[in-house]
């Protein structure tokens, strides 16, 4: 084998570097789409975790909030009906204190009715008190422990009015009955961070009442610390400002103390790396459209990788709370190193076993294979006659011997099928006249291009003179001169053969000095005994008779013949005047007669030329060989067949014809 730099190797020496190289190829191919692979499954499913913990913190929280919509319905229908007065404190112990207590996520509740009176139901430290406060807001609350029932007069240090709360203007905005949430805002007297569920009902008499739950962001950090997230997973929830109302489950915030400081700032402003990460990853704020999830987002922070997922909870169809979870991916899919160390043995296992295999068949194969490339090069220098015989274990390299022997058997027959096609072609081309005679008064041209090495198409131009009875064939000063035109069926060595007895039966008519109906009678008589599988000839015949205008025709399937008319510019096209040769057993041929004026021409041309097609499947067309003589009919015959000619050539565009081309141009350029 020869490489590029012209260096010399051997087939065991290059089948066993290919082989080795195959191997590595597939070795390095297996290794990188399994950590291309194990990659992308890290990926697909962190986001299956992910997601599905991002839906169950999304229960979750649903879960929280869900006893304070609850108690908002039953406030609001209690107090529609006059169950629960602000002015008595009626209701309080009964109904707002045991609400309280079946749901821990509530600090407080809050009623207040047409006149500004406040009915207040909060925790103090360990015990539930009732506050009481008339519609100035400026005079000492009434206090009753709920439990004990001890009340006592209390003076407050600061101005409370309800209708300048946050939460009761949100629910004197919306439509009755609607909950709305206050953003993240420290109660007033308490100071503690927490928010605000509030709604407008109309009460007794028609008129407006306001009620509201507290909900402490101490109660909500306890309850997202609480998660249950897996993989050392955290969540941390902020309002629609980015602030933080629930902390994640994190040491720096075990204690109330780290944890009220750390209330109702951003997630930037905590001074911890992953939160920092988290918010840059995530980007929550107020202007987002809660319609759509944000998509889980791989990040790092404190030199490993996380996971994170974030999603806008509806409160109502206006206010939502941004929730976030985040998870190591180490510890969410520690797994897949094993997996790749696993897959990395076996590859390496793999890729040893199979350059032992390699080694193995190189050797295995070369020796026989070296020895018919060795027989390839002889046949090559057409060396086909020196065998060796092979013989080989394998059931393949024997039957690529065989074949082998039966390539050298098949190339020998071919060459000499070639020499017989090249010697049949010569001798083809050798019957086409040479020399046309010369007729006073016109012009003839003719050619044949075979679609094969042979064709089936002939053609032959005849000068006769007569003397004393006998038929002469002359170049120069015939009498008469004989044209035909035949197309046998098919193209190839067979229809080659049909095309030279045509023109051989032709010849001998002329000579023997019978006229045109009588040769084409006894051609077809003899077309008819030695045809066989429905193959036939169809033939155009022609006699010119120099010093004459007339042009005697007859056409056996040969059609359509062109006559173009100089003086009017137009065209007539003769049709056959009988079946084909060969096909019928009797065959009356019946002649007509032309008459020709200077620069009249006739075309004779097969259907070779004009059945033509593009690689498309158009084809050539009588309108184009038409045009073509319209336009080249002030040249000679030569020429138009030539234009002709060039045409279909560039017609095909180098593609092969289908079937044989040949034409013959007779034009009259004076008058006898």
């Amino acid at each position: 084998m020869m490489t590029a730099e012209g260096r010399q190797t051997s087939i065991r020496q290059s089948l066993l570097n290919n082989m080795l190289l195959l191997v590595l190829l597939v070795g390095v191919a297996v290794l990188i789409t399994t950590f291309v692979g194990a990659n992308q499954l890290t990926q697909s499913l962190s986001r299956i975790l992910i997601g599905q913990t991002i839906d169950r913190t999304e229960a979750q929280v649903a879960q929280f909030m869900t006893p304070v919509r609850h108690a908002q319905t039953l406030l609001q229908h209690w107090s529609s009906e006059g169950l629960i007065t602000p002015e008595t404190g009626d209701g309080a112990r009964n109904l707002v204190w045991p609400l309280l207590m079946a749901s821990p996520q509530l600090y407080g509740a809050l009623i207040v009715d047409p006149d500004n009176r406040l009915l207040q139901v909060n925790r103090r430290s360990d015990i539930w008190a009732l506050n009481l406060v008339d519609g100035s807001g400026a005079v000492p609350s009434r206090t009753l422990e709920l439990a004990t029932l001890n009340a006592t007069w209390q003076p407050i240090d600061y101005q409370f009015d309800p209708s300048s709360r946050p939460w009761f203007r949100n629910a004197m905005e919306a439509p009755p009955g609607e909950i709305r949430w206050t953003e993240s805002y420290q109660f007033i007297g308490s100071g503690v961070p927490g928010i605000t569920a509030s709604a407008r009902i109309i009460g007794p008499e028609g008129r407006t009442w306001v009620v509201a739950l507290d909900v402490l962001l101490e109660d909500i950090s306890e309850f997202t610390r609480s998660f249950d997230v897996g993989y050392r997973g955290l969540v941390l929830v902020t309002d629609q400002d980015g602030k933080i109302i629930g902390l994640p489950n994190l040491p720096q915030f075990a204690s109330q103390s780290a944890r009220e400081q750390a209330y109702l700032k951003r997630p930037p402003e905590l001074g911890f790396a992953l939160a920092t990460d988290a918010s840059s990853a995530f980007q929550p704020g107020g202007s987002a459209d809660s319609t759509v999830e944000i998509t889980p987002v791989r990040f790092r922070s404190e030199g490993r990788y996380w996971w994170g997922q974030a999603k806008w909870i509806p409160l109502n169809e206006s206010q939502e709370i941004f929730t976030g979870v985040l998870v190591p991916e180490g510890e969410m899919l520690g797994g897949i190193q094993q997996l790749r160390l696993l897959v990395l043995s076996v590859v390496l296992a793999v890729v040893a076993f199979a350059v032992y295999r390699a080694i193995s068949l190189s050797q295995r194969y070369s020796g026989p294979i070296s020895r018919l490339a060795d027989q390839s090069l002889k046949i090559s220098q057409g060396n086909l006659e020196e065998r060796d015989t092979i013989r080989s274990s394998l059931r393949e390299v024997n039957n690529l011997a065989q074949a082998h022997e039966v390539m050298r058997t098949g190339l020998a027959n071919l060459l000499k099928l070639e020499d017989d096609l090249q010697l049949a072609r010569q001798i083809q081309q050798k019957t086409f006249p040479q020399e046309f005679p010369q007729v006073a008064g016109y012009q003839i041209a003719a050619g044949s291009r075979p679609a094969d090495a042979t064709g089936g198409d002939t053609y032959d131009v005849i000068g006769v003179k007569r003397h004393e009875g006998q038929a002469q064939l002359v170049h120069h000063h015939p009498d008469e001169v004989y044209v035909i035109l035949s197309d046998a069926t098919g193209h190839g060595m067979g229809p080659a053969l049909t095309a030279a007895e045509v023109r051989s039966l032709f010849r001998m008519g002329v000579r023997l000095g019978r006229p045109m109906e009588e040769i084409a009678a006894q051609m077809n008589e003899q077309l008819v005994a030695d045809s066989h599988g429905g193959r036939f000839v169809t033939a155009w015949m022609g006699v010119l008779f120099p010093g004459s205008d007339r042009l005697q025709v007859f056409s056996a399937g040969q059609a359509p013949i062109l006559c173009y008319r100089a003086a009017s510019g137009t065209f007539e096209v003769m049709e056959a005047d009988a079946p084909p040769l060969g096909v019928l057993p009797d065959l009356t041929p019946d002649s007509s007669t032309i008459e020709l004026e200077p620069g009249d021409i006739m075309a004779i041309i097969s259907d070779g030329g004009f059945e033509t097609k593009a690689s498309d499947g158009e084809r050539f067309g009588l309108p184009r060989i038409e045009q073509l003589i319209r336009v080249n009919a002030q040249k000679n015959a030569q020429e138009i067949l030539d234009a002709i000619d060039g045409a279909v050539t560039r017609f095909l565009d180098q593609l092969p014809p289908d079937d044989d081309q040949t034409g013959i141009i007779i034009k009259c350029v004076s008058r006898p």
